[in-house]
């Protein structure tokens, strides 16, 4: 399983990255993207300005995922990045709405789990490209 992750990083990060890319749509859109994961609409602006931001910082990882796949030099860091973010994410999930929260967040918290153990398998694996 090691190897395989390790020879397809490239991809699974350009996958990953662009999925985790799509969340730069709740700075464009908050409210209906935040409807759709959290069932509720940030209606202040202050709520408004905290997930636009939120949005950009997880689009950002998105973008360092796929910056990483193309530059081998740069996917350990690229990887333990999003790594923390995701785990940061699911804790706070679980901590504040149950175990595996239901509809699209919940389809949000297991492909976040997923990706943390594949990216954990590669940063377990010695690195080559020094």
């Amino acid at each position: 399983m090691a190897n395989l992750v390790s020879k397809n990083i490239k991809w699974i990060m350009l996958v990953v990255g662009l999925l985790t890319s799509t969340m730069f749509l709740v700075a464009l859109d908050p409210a209906s993207v935040m409807t759709n994961l959290f069932g509720e609409i940030p209606d202040s602006a202050a709520q408004q300005m905290v997930a636009r931001n939120w949005g950009v910082l997880i689009g950002m990882v998105g973008l360092l995922l796929i910056y990483g796949a193309f530059k081998p030099t740069a996917r350990r860091i690229a990887v333990l990045f999003a790594t923390i973010s995701k785990l940061a994410f699911i804790a706070l999930a679980v901590i504040y709405l149950g175990p595996i929260p239901a509809g699209q967040l919940g389809v949000s918290v297991v492909f976040d789990i997923a990706t943390v153990v594949l990216f954990a398998i590669y940063l377990l694996q010695p690195d080559t490209t020094a």
